[in-house]
Formats: structure tokens, C-alpha cells, sequence
């Protein structure tokens, strides 16, 4: 489950913005590197408040804003946006990759959007990498496009589409941490597939389906105590407003139960 959700942005949040965005660990990756004064930053903010183009958003946890959200230069005819985000707490951890999810559903859950870009500076190869890893695709590389201090840059523009972020959902690796409950009789096992099962029904593949049946058929029992468990998720069926999903739960090579789940949409 998130940890936090995001906002509109308001301008009450003006300063604050303000002095996230100044940091040298979130400057040194924008455009414009500067220190900007606050007589800037308040023309920017307030026409930014007024600008149905884009959605500015703050992250926050336990009522705490932590990080800001923004999906620009929204395209309707053409269902298609630009994004980025920073945090304002370089220190805690897990905001980038909650940001990134909480901007993907509203991208595509929400605005309905077809794809979703995004540009980043060659330097920031972390970032670049962090993106990928959520399914966005290196589309173009813009070569010395960008100066700075003498020196030019390219500028990577990534992209990620609907249909691939939909997939991203429901096909991907989930790994069961060792753990000493880990064992080789079928109780506990059993056990762990009926949690496992009442996680994916609250927490995957998103807020936007819902389980509706499931069938589990354990093949073998774990073959020792506090070996790591695989379980890949694999997209069987996708017709109209439902998904069939099969979860082959594995110890190393050896397949150990099948779940076929059900799910269907209510977006």
C-alpha cells in the first residue's frame, strides 16, 4: 500500500516550493540551475495556479508535504502529457518511486491520458534508469541541446504509453522476502498463499479492479526452511472490462503452486 498521496497544489504552498526548489540536490538537475528570488517564483506560481494546461500537485505523508508533483503541458486532442517531481526531503525514502506511481495512475486513470513524457538532463543517469524502471522508453536522444557553464549536454526525452503501463500492472516480479515462517510444511505454506491472496485483493493490480474469483493448486511443498520464494504474475487474458492473471508462485526451478485469478475493472 502507498504510504502517501498527493494534493493540488495551492498557494498557500508558495514558499515552501520555493525553498525545496533551491536546494542544490534539486536545482543542479533543471534547466535553470539559479537561485530563484521569490519575487520570481510568486509571477511563476500564480500563473501557474491559473494554467488549465498543467497540474501541479504536493506529496504528502500523514499530512506532512514531502514533494512536488506535476503533469504539464496536457495535450487533449492528442491525450498526451509531460511530467516531473522533486522531493522536497532528500532523506526519506520511497518518495520518488510513490510520486512516480501516484503520477502514472492519475495519468492515465484520471486524465485519460495516451502517453506520458518526460526529459531529463544526460548527467542525471539515476533518474533516467528510476524512469525506466516504471516501463518509460528512450524515444530520442536531443544532442548538445543544452549548455551549461561552457559545456553542452543532450537531453534524453523518455515516454511511457498506456497500454504499456496497463501491462506494467499486471505482469510483473514479485519477490517474497526470506523469512523464518518459511518451511516445508504445507500449513504454513498454505497460510502464506491465503495472505498473499489478501494482499493482491486490496493492493494489485491497482485501485482501479477488483478480484472477482480465484482457484489455487498447490503442486509441491517448499523443499527447506528460509529459501526465498519467486512468484511471477503473468497476463493470460484481457477481454472487455476483465483480466485473467496466472501467479506461479517458485523455489528456484521448482514450480510450487498456481493461482488464476480474476479481475475486473471498475474505472
Amino acid at each position: 500500500m502507498l504510504k502517501g498521496y498527493i494534493r493540488p497544489i495551492k498557494l498557500d504552498d508558495a514558499e515552501l516550493v520555493l525553498e525545496w526548489r533551491n536546494q542544490e540536490a534539486v536545482r543542479i538537475n533543471m534547466y535553470n540551475h539559479q537561485i530563484i528570488s521569490l519575487e520570481t517564483h510568486m509571477r511563476w506560481f500564480n500563473s501557474m495556479l491559473q494554467n488549465e494546461s498543467c497540474h501541479y500537485f504536493i506529496y504528502e505523508r500523514n499530512q506532512t508535504p514531502l514533494g512536488v508533483l506535476a503533469i504539464s503541458d496536457i495535450d487533449k486532442i492528442n491525450q498526451k502529457a509531460s511530467w516531473a517531481f522533486y522531493s522536497g526531503d532528500i532523506t526519506a525514502r520511497g518518495i520518488g518511486s510513490e510520486m512516480e506511481k501516484l503520477a502514472l495512475d492519475y495519468a492515465f486513470n484520471t486524465l485519460n491520458l495516451n502517453k506520458l513524457c518526460c526529459e531529463v538532463l544526460e548527467f542525471n543517469q539515476s533518474v533516467i534508469n528510476f524512469h525506466r524502471k516504471f516501463g518509460f522508453q528512450v524515444e530520442g536522444i536531443r544532442r548538445k541541446d543544452y549548455l551549461r557553464d561552457g559545456k553542452f549536454y543532450d537531453i534524453y526525452q523518455l515516454a511511457l504509453l498506456k497500454d504499456e503501463y496497463q501491462k506494467s500492472l499486471i505482469e510483473s516480479v514479485l519477490t517474497i522476502p526470506r523469512t523464518q515462517e518459511l518451511n516445508i510444511h504445507a500449513q504454513n505454506y498454505t497460510s502464506l498463499i491465503s495472505q498473499f491472496m489478501e494482499e493482491i485483493i486490496t493492493t494489485y493490480p491497482g485501485r482501479t479492479a477488483e478480484l472477482i474469483d480465484y482457484s489455487v493448486c498447490h503442486i509441491s511443498p517448499i523443499s527447506n526452511k528460509g529459501t526465498e520464494l519467486i512468484c511471477n504474475a503473468t497476463l493470460k487474458l484481457n477481454v472487455n472490462d476483465k483480466a485473467e492473471i496466472e501467479y506461479r508462485f517458485l523455489q528456484k526451478d521448482d514450480l510450487l503452486s498456481i493461482i488464476n485469478a480474476t479481475f475486473k475493472s471498475i474505472s
